[in-house]
């Protein structure tokens, strides 16, 4: 049987599949600063031997993975997922429910995530600018003005909405994403 291509010793590496729209920002994001990649494309293999080529990524990356992009550098090292790299890693809406269900105070809960996370994504964002610079100017300030705007009005919110309205709000956001994931829509 064919054993799945691995990681490119002489550019980047990108692991890929078709409608995939952090694939194409990785690529771009690469593309735009002049860095050769080369792709690999999923497609097959999540159809064919699924299982299989998600326990060839965990051998290779040291942890499972489900989501794509899966980027290597040229000498074989694993930088991550792009959404990963980019936001943090997705962990938030896993401690947030068990916080929560401890007890905690959405408004705590939730300003200890969010500063934990954004500590995080700022991490990330430093090493990607210090190894592969900036692009997108104007992308990069609407997300901070509307982070400045959006922190205000949540902290407002958690001040004045119950804590109960806060949990089901919370927990049905949670399961709406989660849903989303899981079957993909």
């Amino acid at each position: 049987m064919e054993s799945f291509r691995t990681p490119s010793n002489k550019e980047y590496t990108i692991y890929s599949k078709s409608g995939c729209s952090n694939c194409t920002k990785a690529k771009e994001l690469l593309l735009s600063n002049n860095i050769p990649f080369t792709v690999i494309d999923c497609d097959e293999y999540l159809i064919d031997r699924k299982s299989e080529f998600l326990l060839f990524i965990q051998d290779l990356t040291s942890r499972e993975w489900k989501t794509f992009p899966l980027v290597f550098t040229s000498d074989g090292q694993f930088i991550g997922g792009f959404t990963d790299a980019s936001g943090g890693g997705g962990w938030g809406p896993i401690v947030t429910t068990t916080l929560l269900s401890r007890g905690n105070t959405p408004r705590t809960t939730i300003g200890t995530v969010n500063a934990a996370e954004f500590l995080v994504a700022l991490a990330a964002s430093g090493i990607f600018t210090v190894f592969i610079g900036i692009t997108g100017w104007p992308i990069i300030i609407g997300l901070i003005f509307g982070g400045v705007l959006a922190a205000p009005l949540g902290a407002w919110m958690a001040k004045i909405v119950s804590q109960r309205f806060l949990l089901i709000v919370v927990g049905c956001v949670i399961i709406i994403l989660s849903a989303k994931n899981i079957f993909g829509f």
